[in-house]
């Protein structure tokens, strides 16, 4: 196995909720077991913020880059970054 980075933008009325449903998309896309490399894997986040005057994308970017240690693991949660109102950047890393 293999762990693939991945991104991907959630919306929804809070970060829990944007969480649920861009789970859920990803997996209706890419299935559910287990080894997807995307979102569908993962079923927690820690909330980052990035720093003042940081675009939130490639904050999540170099985070991945640098395999920060709080997202860097396949059973570590997604991290989730704001990227304005009602949506959030989700990304971290997946086994395929």
């Amino acid at each position: 196995m293999t762990l693939n980075p991945f991104i991907q933008l959630g919306q929804g009325d809070s970060v829990e909720l944007a969480f649920d449903s861009a789970t859920h998309r990803a997996r209706l896309a890419f299935g559910t077991n287990g080894f997807t490399g995307t979102l569908a894997d993962k079923g927690s986040f820690i909330l980052i913020r990035a720093p003042r005057g940081v675009e939130a994308l490639g904050y999540a970017e170099r985070l991945l880059k640098l395999k920060d240690p709080r997202i860097c693991e396949m059973w570590s949660p997604a991290g989730a970054i704001f990227h304005g109102p009602g949506a959030w950047w989700f990304f971290g890393f997946s086994a395929v």
